[in-house]
């Protein structure tokens, strides 16, 4: 740029009114200025526009893929090559109706069911099975007592009565029902009066020789009671903040109970916390995770350890961070930028999972088939890893992932009910995976 124009491209100089050739200049200047500036507002928002174009579109696909049960790649997700994963099944006998599998105190595990002349009637029959580990084989269902906790391999268990009154015309009472020496069931007095509607039933836990009862809308408001698991014996009654349909989770610690994703403030009350605790034979609860912005999707123990997969209010379950506890505070472990269902096991295997994609519709029926997808999840740090897939199973159009009750995890193996035929979760075998297998 010459000397002698420099002068006039100095914004802090004025310009000799008289003189026109200046005053073009500056008039071209100015031009070009304005012009720039539009330029660079528009190329910004560009820039913007095509960020949160992409962002928009990460969070639908996520969103998306989290309801559809895809597996998306994500930092914390390590993807393998994928295998099918060593599998067997059993037949489950075909005259029952069973939805869940347990495993007793001695390691036995065990299938709960009703017979299914009588699932739909209002006194169904319950029946029980015995899952052979060695032989892989199922023994003949033996019809028991609903209420009887030997059919889960407790010896105290809940016992509900309805009776006509309360605000919405029912309540109930509950009740502990304990298995004597004699292997007959007797009935306890009423720990509980709470009105019956759809968010008001009981919840509870075992853990460390306690079973935790909770209900938001008994006759004292929201309560907890402890429970001894051996001899049925209240041990402590306390008052607690009310949860919607609450998550629970019981081991050496004690109790923990979280806000769930069907929770909500009660009216006249403040949000409730993320997490609750309550150490054996405590009289309060302590609060555990204070965010009333967050809520629990899953809670998974075992004797010294708990993990949560956490969602928010915001958002729900669709994206979740997995946080743990070992006996001090809780840890914020990975972000999992999809919906993991409800995962089983321990610190020694790890947490397991399973998803499915690939739904496809069967012509006139409610079924759709899917492909089962095996994840780990790691105890320590929260990272998922894809394992396997299983081979293509049929599902309820309306499910979207295994009901919480039909997977467990013992020894080697990852045992899971197949999934319902139908709208009556009529399930048809037993799924023994080998989880030691790569």
């Amino acid at each position: 740029m010459s000397d002698d124009i420099q002068p006039d491209l100095d914004l802090n100089r004025g310009f000799d009114p008289g003189s026109y050739e200046p005053r073009r200049q500056q008039h071209l200047l100015k031009v070009v200025l304005i012009t720039a500036t539009f330029i660079l507002i528009a190329v910004v928002i560009t820039i913007a526009a095509a960020r949160a174009s992409r962002y928009n579109a990460k969070v639908a696909s996520s969103r998306n893929s989290a309801q559809s049960g895809k597996i998306l790649t994500s930092p914390a997700i390590i993807s393998t090559r994928p295998a099918h994963a060593t599998s067997s099944s059993a037949i489950l006998p075909p005259a029952d109706s069973f939805d869940q599998i347990v495993a007793t105190s001695t390691g036995t595990l065990r299938l709960i069911g009703v017979t299914r002349e009588t699932a739909n009637t209002a006194s169904p029959v319950c029946v029980v099975s015995t899952v052979n580990t060695a032989t892989f084989t199922i023994s003949k269902p033996a019809q028991i007592s609903c209420t009887d906790p030997a059919a889960y391999g407790r010896q105290v268990g809940i016992a509900t009565q309805y009776f006509r009154g309360g605000s919405t015309g029912l309540e109930a009472t509950v009740e502990i029902a304990k298995v004597s020496t004699t292997g007959k069931v007797t009935k306890g007095p009423a720990l509980m009066t709470y009105t019956s509607c759809s968010d008001c039933g009981p919840v509870s836990a075992y853990g460390d020789g306690i079973l935790w009862i909770y209900d938001n809308s008994t006759t004292s408001g929201a309560e907890l009671v402890e429970v001894s698991d051996t001899t049925g014996k209240l041990i402590a009654t306390v008052p607690m903040p009310k949860l919607f349909r609450p998550l629970l989770a019981a081991n050496n610690q004690g109790l923990f109970i979280a806000n769930s994703l069907y929770g909500a403030r009660a009216p006249g009350e403040a949000p409730p916390s993320a997490l609750y605790q309550l150490s054996p034979g405590s009289t309060t609860a302590t609060v555990k995770i204070a965010n009333p912005s967050l809520l629990a999707c899953w809670l998974t123990a075992d004797p010294n350890h708990l993990w949560i997969g956490m969602g928010t209010q915001h958002d729900g379950c669709r994206q979740e961070t997995i946080w743990r506890d070992a006996g001090t505070n809780p840890k914020q472990l990975s972000p999992i930028h999809l919906y993991l269902p409800q995962p089983v096991g321990n610190q020694s295997s790890g947490l397991w999972t399973i998803t499915w994609s690939g739904s496809k519709k069967i012509a006139n029926s409610a079924l759709v088939t899917v492909t089962p997808q095996l994840l780990h999840i790691d105890p320590n740090n929260g990272k998922v890893t894809f394992r396997a897939v299983l081979s293509p199973i049929q599902v309820n159009e309306y499910l979207s992932s295994m009901p919480n009750g039909s997977e467990i995890v013992q020894n080697r193996f990852l045992y899971l009910i197949d999934s319902p035929k139908g709208k009556e979760n009529n399930y048809s075998a037993i799924i023994r995976v080998d989880i030691t297998s790569k």
